[in-house]
């Protein structure tokens, strides 16, 4: 006779369904266990209408996310620095850039670690530049490019080169471009790297050949 183990339907291992991970790091969130819990009255929080505002700025709807801020209701919670990230951030697309330079030039002078110290860096360098201040600009990402923890170094490498090639610094925006290209070959910042070496007239077969076989080799 056939036991029920005999008759069972077999097991089969399947993969587990999550959400997809985010593509980009500013989509990555990490909030600490001890954060104080959203109120059950069906009041928005702060930290709610932050998020709601985080949004709305990533998505380019500054003029509605910056009202949704109170960086002061979240001064004393894992959300501050970002808080007033976002708000400068705001502040900068809304064509405000004297009062985005006041907040990314505090944040950059505070404690911050990981991926937000990185974001500030750059978009602190955008609004310098915005400014016609390049050597500031290339002072800040220069700063933060030593950093072994950069989430996106092509992305920084790039924008050194950027703000070194408005200073006027052609040599600094020559190496910045040929790290970006030489050493992210994929990225598609390798490919504003290349147009800006082609422009600069930077390529010399006798100075980038060892270079060429690295990134061959990277491919």
């Amino acid at each position: 006779a056939r036991t029920a183990r005999d008759s069972a339907t077999p097991v089969r291992l399947s993969r587990t369904v999550h959400p997809a991970v985010p593509e980009r790091p500013v989509d990555f969130w990490f909030v600490p266990a001890a954060f104080p819990p959203a109120p059950t009255s069906g009041i928005e929080s702060p930290a709610q209408k932050f998020g709601r505002a985080a949004a709305l700025i990533d998505a380019g709807d500054f003029a509605a996310g910056l009202p949704l801020i109170d960086t002061s209701a979240l001064s004393a919670t894992p959300l501050a620095h970002y808080a007033r990230y976002y708000r400068a951030l705001a502040l900068a697309g809304l064509k405000r850039p004297e009062e985005a330079e006041a907040l990314f030039d505090a944040l950059v002078k505070s404690d911050i670690d990981g991926y937000l110290d990185e974001a500030i860096a750059v978009q602190f360098a955008e609004v310098l530049l915005s400014q016609q201040d390049a050597r500031r600009a290339l002072s800040v990402l220069d700063d933060v490019r030593a950093d072994k923890g950069l989430t996106a170094p092509e992305e920084v490498w790039l924008r050194l080169g950027r703000a070194a090639e408005a200073a006027g610094d052609r040599d600094k925006a020559v190496d910045a471009y040929r790290k970006v290209y030489y050493e992210w070959p994929l990225s598609t910042q390798a490919i504003d790297a290349q147009s800006a070496l082609e422009r600069l007239d930077a390529a010399s077969t006798s100075d980038t050949f060892t270079l060429e076989l690295d990134r061959a080799a990277r491919f």
